[in-house]
């Protein structure tokens, strides 16, 4: 059943493949049941300056819904990062952000840059780059809590899906780190599992199962924030 907030026009298609861009019945209670609950659930303990990336940003729902639950569960600092290539429907102007998720989204209505919020005792800031998961992580000195992936299926859009991917976001987590994911396709289970990914795919009773993965080997490359530099040196965020 879809909730209060369901909203087909959040949902934008493919231009090529006509995929839909998130489950058009529910697209807040995907964010919330998909990629958030469960993402916390295997969590357990927030750590302090939790670190969100979310790759296939889009509008930023499952973002949103992790700052609205993390704020309830108590956390006080979050740093997120969102990526996002490109769609054409992200530059024409946004429909009214979900009443539920409005708060949690400083950055609607706007495809790339830097935001900001403060609410509920939470202090969140977070940056949206317009840039592929394999350049933008290469970069980065990050190491990340949470990982939402939420690219268009491999199966449609394998160009979407940078080779070496999984290793390169277990390289980029922390020992614990989960990753939530709507895309239960073999070769994605098989490359995390190579990895050093704890997977596990989640049957659900009236919706299509989903993928939970925990990060069980060491960190490669242990970083602070994720300070990201252009080639001629300068930060993309402030």
């Amino acid at each position: 059943m879809a909730s209060p907030e369901a909203d087909p026009d959040l949902v934008y298609r493919h231009p090529r493949s006509g995929e839909a861009s998130h489950d058009r019945r529910d697209p807040v209670g995907e964010a919330r049941e998909t990629f958030v609950e469960p993402a916390l659930a295997a969590l357990g303990r927030v750590p302090p300056g939790l670190r969100i990336l979310e790759i296939g940003f889009g509008r930023g729902l499952n973002t949103a819904a992790a700052l609205r639950a993390l704020a309830g569960a108590g956390a006080r600092r979050v740093l997120a990062l969102g990526l996002e290539p490109g769609h054409p429907a992200l530059e024409a102007p946004w429909p009214p952000a979900p009443p539920e998720l409005a708060p949690w989204a400083p950055w609607w209505g706007r495809a790339r840059g830097a935001w900001r919020l403060e609410r509920d005792g939470l202090r969140a800031r977070g940056c949206i780059l317009g840039e592929r998961a394999g350049s933008a992580l290469a970069r980065s000195g990050a190491s990340f809590d949470l990982v939402f992936l939420d690219l268009f299926s491999p199966g449609r859009h394998p160009e979407d899906w940078d080779p070496g991917l999984e290793a390169l976001l277990a390289a980029r987590c922390r020992p614990g780190a989960v990753l939530t994911t709507y895309c239960c396709a073999r070769r994605l289970r098989e490359a995390l599992a190579a990895a050093g990914w704890r997977v596990e795919r989640r049957r659900r009773r009236g919706r299509k199962d989903a993928l939970r993965a925990v990060l069980e080997g060491p960190l490669e490359s242990p970083g602070r924030g994720f300070i990201m530099r252009r080639r001629d040196g300068s930060r993309p965020c402030p």
